[in-house]
């Protein structure tokens, strides 16, 4: 129901992800994480800007890596 109402109303993005990190947890598993920098840019001409931590889980699927868990974290004054 979110992204059925976001949706329309998002004009860009613009995802930056710092310095990220890599963990092998053997076979065909990894976990992730990263800062990050996000801008989104509204329909109606206004923009908000964050930053946060983002850490997840990572598994090899049919041949591709797939996302199989993710966080995404902001401190609550992380509006630029």
């Amino acid at each position: 129901a979110f992204l059925d109402d976001f949706s329309p109303r998002v004009s860009g993005m613009v995802l930056e992800w710092h310095e990220p990190r890599f963990e092998d947890l053997g076979g065909e598993v990894v976990a992730v994480a990263a800062s990050y920098d996000e801008t989104i840019r509204m329909r109606d001409g206004t923009e908000s800007s964050f930053g946060g931590h983002m850490s997840g889980v990572i598994r090899r699927q049919d041949g591709r890596w797939r996302f199989q868990h993710l966080h995404w974290s902001s401190p609550a004054d992380s509006t630029r």
